[in-house]
């Protein structure tokens, strides 16, 4: 029940060993956590109220769980990259 949570804190904890294994200054150390920050707090603002719904819904048990949530994650990737089309 408490492993999305887990998973969460797994990843914090793996941008700040991270930042620290790359030898940033402040400012870029500052730079890099307001932006691994944001980025943690919007996948979380995303996510949290989909899953909450899947939660409801009427899912084969084929699909719950570990491939729902990369069924779900790969369509909003592709929604995102669909506005940042490169024109050649």
């Amino acid at each position: 029940m408490f492993l999305p949570l887990i998973t969460i804190h797994c990843a914090i904890l793996g941008l700040a060993l991270f930042s620290t294994n790359k030898g940033y200054g402040f400012l870029e150390g500052l730079i890099y956590a307001l932006g691994a920050g944001g980025g943690v707090t919007i996948d979380l603002d995303l996510l949290a109220p989909i899953w909450e719904e899947t939660r409801i819904l009427n899912i084969p048990n084929v699909v719950k769980g570990t491939a729902l949530n990369l069924i779900i994650l790969s369509l909003l990737l592709m929604a995102f990259l669909d506005n940042f089309k490169v024109n050649n």
